[in-house]
């Protein structure tokens, strides 16, 4: 079976390194949500090389500054799931708080959408 994680639409890349990838998650709940890959195949979070896990942070720290200048996210979710796509990947979910009643207005926090959960 072909891990669509590791070879994905070219138009879900927003940008890749030697040891990594990041795409679009196609699921938007959460706007601007990504999906940092490893790019070779491998389904155990505890295998990447200490040369793999380094490169994570630095594509980490490059995709939140995507994500700050685009959405301006309040903080970040992260998460290591592969409940459906086993591979090593990272999903970074931009958050924002919840909107702030005061009285009868709403005031919003200046992002995209305000959080549905």
């Amino acid at each position: 079976m072909t891990c669509v994680l590791r070879q994905p639409l070219e138009e879900h890349e927003v940008f890749a390194t030697d040891l990594w990838r990041v795409i679009v998650n196609l699921n938007q709940n959460k706007l601007g949500k990504l999906m940092v890959c490893l790019m070779r195949h491998d389904e155990d979070i505890c295998a990447p090389t200490d040369a793999e896990l380094l490169e994570l942070w630095n594509v980490i720290r490059k995709t939140k500054g995507i994500l700050d200048s685009l959405f301006r996210p309040d903080r970040y979710n992260y998460s290591f799931l592969m409940n459906l796509d086993s591979h090593v990947h990272c999903t970074l979910f931009p958050a924002t708080r919840p909107p702030a009643y005061l009285w009868a207005p709403t005031f919003m926090t200046p992002t995209i959408s305000p959080r549905t959960d």
